[in-house]
Order: structure tokens, then sequence, then C-alpha cells
């Protein structure tokens, strides 16, 4: 079935972080899925097409959290090389900011 192995692929892209090969593969499985939103109650009758459809949501909504937290983590960094605050031994909150380009992502 030429939907399955979309998912298929879809499933291997996911899976190895080839995020660029997703719209060409969503523009091909949704001329696949014509029939079936014509016709839901077909997707009942096809418990393997259905599971790998829902994998595949898990899969996706999965890597979008990664990427989520990868920019928020991203983001914290970019805030760190602005400015940052520390201690020093007398016990005085010191701020380090802008300096040389570069010298604080060293230290990072």
């Amino acid at each position: 079935m030429a939907l399955l192995h979309l998912l298929a692929l879809e499933r291997r892209a996911l899976l190895a972080g080839n995020f660029d090969a997703l719209p060409e593969l969503a523009l091909r499985k949704h001329a696949c899925l014509g029939p079936y939103e014509a016709h839901p109650e077909q997707l009942r009758r096809a418990p393997a097409l259905l599971a790998a459809l829902r994998h595949n949501q898990r899969l996706l909504e999965h890597a979008m959290q990664g990427l989520a937290a990868v920019g928020s983590r991203l983001g914290d960094w970019q805030a760190l090389t602005q400015r940052m605050d520390t201690y020093g031994p007398n016990g005085r909150k010191t701020g380090i900011g802008q300096g040389p380009v570069g010298k604080i992502h060293r230290k990072l």
C-alpha cells in the first residue's frame, strides 16, 4: 500500500531528524489520504494504517517538543552571552556583561 510506504518514509525521516523531507512527504501523504477523508470509516478497517498514522503523529509531537526545548536552551545561552551575574569571593554580586565577542561562549 502506497500510504503505508509513505508513513514508513516519514517515520524514518522523523527518527533521523531529516525534517527537510517532511513537507514533500506530507503533500504525498495528503494526496493518498483523500479516500479516507471522504470515508473515514475505512480507517477502522485498516488497523495497521491507523496504528502507523498514530505512531508518526506521536513521533512528530515529540520532535516538536524536542525542538522547542532546544530553542529554549539556546535562548538561555544567548541570554548568558549578553549578561550573567556571579558572586565574588567577598559575596558581592558582580555582573559580567558584553566583553570581547566569544569570551563567554568559550567558557560555556
